[in-house]
């Protein structure tokens, strides 16, 4: 995680545990605190996304599922 002050408070206790962020404009903690919760509750489902814009889920998280069929996984390790 990397975030500031009010932001990484908030962050930590709405449970996100990996995010980068940047604060333009004001500093005021009151006000960086009040941006951060308005900016959660934006926040859209990637379902809901993706009906809106009339695309498959996996398009819009940017999951290539050729890229995954392309490249075999690597055998696990055999223990000794």
């Amino acid at each position: 995680m990397i975030a500031g002050g009010p932001v990484r408070a908030v962050i930590t206790s709405a449970g996100i545990q990996n995010i980068l962020t940047k604060s333009l404009g004001s500093t005021t903690a009151h006000n960086v605190v009040k941006a951060t919760v308005d900016a959660l509750l934006r926040l859209k489902r990637p379902e809901r996304v993706a009906r809106l814009r009339g695309k498959a889920v996996a398009e819009i998280l940017g999951h290539d599922d050729k890229k995954a069929e392309a490249a075999p996984a690597a055998p696990a390790p055999v223990p000794e």
